[in-house]
């Protein structure tokens, strides 16, 4: 009974991976409005049902893989003190790109579809109001003029992220990670460092 149940487990998984790399394909040619379950269903060798069995629709799917990507960042960002890794970070772009690289061609084709940029927003939001409630303790900036600064930051960083996706590679992602983890980090630092909190300014 155990092995049945465990195989029963592995058809649910390999179904539900063959669904989403049938979606992440389809994405890259049409808007999702334009994407049926009969076509997944095609490409996946599944039929109807079985995708229903799965998901409600279509919408539901793509927030699933949404939400999945936003809950690995999440952990991460809980895991991370944004102020021991300031100096360093490429360390922090890195354990997010790990995310990534789990599944390249997936997340290629997700970040260059025409639903990508509810997902950039969704990961820019969220790093945004996690750094905002991180950085408030280190500096007297108010909370609008933080809001610009991450604006200006992540829209930097996460567009960096889209065009190397969209790029041939020739750069390698270690290579461009570095550049924009400089890049990012002096920015902030010079701002925060201008601008302590009273109780940094107490211990100088």
């Amino acid at each position: 009974m155990g092995n049945s149940r465990k195989e029963k487990d592995k058809r649910w998984i390999r179904t539900k991976l063959a669904i989403r790399d049938a979606f992440s394909q389809l994405l890259v040619e049409k808007d999702i409005s334009k994407i049926t379950v009969k076509e997944i269903a095609e490409i996946a060798f599944i039929n109807r049902n079985t995708f229903y069995a799965h998901y409600e629709n279509v919408y539901a799917l793509l927030d699933e893989i949404e939400d999945e990507l936003l809950d690995v960042i999440k952990d991460l960002l809980n895991t991370t003190d944004f102020f021991e890794a300031q100096n360093n970070m490429y360390i922090v772009l890195k354990k997010i790109t790990s995310i990534v690289n789990a599944d390249v061609d997936f997340y290629s084709r997700l970040i260059n579809s025409t639903s990508a940029s509810n997902l950039i927003k969704k990961i820019k939001d969220y790093l945004k109001t996690s750094l905002i409630s991180q950085i408030k303790e280190k500096t007297n900036l108010d909370d609008n003029t933080l809001d610009y600064i991450l604006e200006y930051t992540l829209s930097g960083i996460l567009s960096v992220y889209q065009q190397w996706f969209e790029s041939d590679h020739s750069q390698t992602l270690d290579e461009m990670l570095m550049i924009i983890g400089e890049l990012a980090i002096e920015g902030v630092n010079k701002i925060i460092d201008s601008n302590p909190s009273k109780s940094k300014k107490n211990l100088r």
